[in-house]
């Protein structure tokens, strides 16, 4: 019976040559990797100014300002909740998508490019306008 000749470092084998197959972890650049955890951080550190920062009671937010924050926030949470869970398997910290994540079109994505991000702003600007701080504010709006 014939068996086929495989040369490999000048040998000769009778086993064919073992395919490898890299799969990349992910197929974004390194350097854009690394700058979208810088924008986390950048993220991370604004959100710890709105909620972190002490109030300066500067203006007292009246009866309307306080109902409307509150709504704000609870449309926040729940535009984050109903996002996270659209996206399943896909969600991740990073800006770039997984690997093997597809674009999502249908549910709020339908109608909203970034509905996480809408209502982490919806959160923010929520907490901050009642606080009467001015650091808040700015953080919540940047």
């Amino acid at each position: 019976m014939y068996q086929p000749a495989y040369a490999s470092d000048n040998r000769i084998s009778t086993a064919p040559p073992k395919t490898v197959v890299n799969t990349p972890r992910s197929t974004v650049p390194k350097t854009t990797r690394s700058v979208g955890w810088i924008l986390v951080a950048i993220q991370t550190v604004l959100l710890a100014a709105v909620f972190l920062s002490p109030s300066s009671h500067r203006w007292t937010a009246g009866p309307n300002l306080r109902r409307l924050s509150q709504a704000l926030r609870a449309i926040g949470f729940l535009l984050v909740a109903i996002s996270a869970i659209g996206l399943g398997r896909a969600l991740t910290a990073h800006p770039s998508p997984k690997s093997r994540a597809t674009l999502r079109s249908s549910g709020l994505y339908r109608l909203v490019r970034h509905p996480m991000y809408t209502g982490a702003m919806a959160i923010s600007i929520g907490s901050a306008f009642p606080s009467g701080s001015a650091l808040r504010i700015a953080g919540a709006l940047a």
